[in-house]
């Protein structure tokens, strides 16, 4: 899915997801070139998503 969206929607969608798929859900990150992110904004933002709702790396 190619879509923009705000941050907060994000987290709310990604919420309703894990309780969803408890523990099965799986978060993949792609950042389009040209985003005018740093390298640092990138990693932390990806470790933010992952940290909180992967099945991998969340508690």
């Amino acid at each position: 899915i190619d879509a923009e969206v705000a941050e907060g929607k994000l987290h709310e969608r990604l919420k309703e997801l894990k309780s969803a798929h408890p523990g099965s859900l799986y978060t993949h990150v792609v950042f389009r070139k040209g985003n005018n992110l740093t390298h640092e904004e990138a990693y932390l933002f990806e470790r933010d998503i992952l940290s909180r709702y992967d099945y991998y790396e969340s508690d």
